[in-house]
């Protein structure tokens, strides 16, 4: 993702976040009080495990008490949805100030100018994704064509803009190709350092055996397109590296029973399950 929005994005949640930290705080507590995990103890492996369990089977969609690449990209991919819905609904209600229902680019503009005053790159790729998101042509966006601008990836049509802000940024020699340290946003030099880094590993495996298709070190223009074009790119990484830390009987699976549930205390610790949070509470909806 593109580092500005990117910073302008936790800029927002960042402000949402300290402006209701005190709601949170007694909205979780409350959740906790009534949560079933109370009548065992927050902290109960059995009520825990038995939620896990519950979670990794709404994705085990075949029935076969395993999670393939496939249900787990969808088990990511609902845990992404959630969270975008969140930060549209918060970065919305920041920029849409006088209650019309839509947004202007000048409304948009003159709030992120408080961010992003006098960065003329920001506004020209402001404009740019705004006249892709405006569908109807209106200059302005509905909550619809607003979640396309802010998430231009989940729309076919904003592929050669990705591509083109994604080379700006990575491509540094701009050769039309990605080294591994480019893709990574770091120098060559660097390298070495990042080896011992978790994130960078799942980066580095992700990179390597996905990526590179045709393992010459480098990606080329086909290879960077089919990355870009892939709707589970933002996390695909993380599980192909969960697959490899996981997987003891290397079937490329993951067993509920035998490499989910006793690797509780990992999985506590991951965005599949919010760091532990929908293990915690009912999610009908999911």
């Amino acid at each position: 993702r593109i580092q500005i929005l990117f910073e302008m994005r936790k800029y927002y949640s960042s402000v949402k976040y300290l402006i209701s930290l005190a709601g949170v705080i007694g909205f979780i507590f409350h959740q906790m009080l009534k949560s079933p995990a109370n009548e065992y103890g927050n902290s109960d492996a059995a009520f825990l495990n038995a939620r896990l369990r519950e979670l990794a089977a709404r994705f085990d969609v075949n029935g076969d008490e395993k999670i393939s690449l496939t249900e787990l990209l969808n088990w990511y991919n609902m845990v992404e949805s959630r969270d975008k819905a969140d930060e549209l609904k918060q970065i919305w209600e920041m920029v849409e100030m006088n209650n019309d229902g839509v947004v202007t680019l000048e409304e948009y503009l003159s709030q992120m100018g408080l961010i992003f005053e006098g960065d003329q790159m920001f506004n020209t790729r402001s404009k740019k994704r705004f006249s892709i998101a405006d569908r109807d042509g209106s200059g302005s966006l509905n909550i619809q064509e607003f979640a396309l601008f802010i998430f231009p990836e989940l729309s076919p049509e904003s592929l050669p803009m990705i591509y083109d802000e994604e080379m700006l940024e990575r491509d540094r020699d701009g050769d039309g190709e990605l080294t591994l340290p480019e893709y990574l946003g770091i120098v060559e030099a660097e390298l070495e350092e990042y080896l011992y880094d978790d994130q960078m590993q799942e980066n580095i495996l992700y990179f390597n055996t996905y990526l590179d298709t045709n393992k010459d070190t480098v990606l080329d223009d086909s290879e960077i397109r089919a990355w870009l074009r892939d709707v589970h790119h933002s996390y695909r990484s993380k599980a192909l590296a969960l697959i490899t830390e996981v997987d003891e009987d290397l079937d490329q699976q993951l067993d509920i029973q035998s490499e989910i549930l006793p690797n509780l205390e990992y999985f506590m610790e991951m965005d599949l399950t919010k760091q532990g949070d929908l293990l915690y509470y009912d999610h009908d909806e999911l």
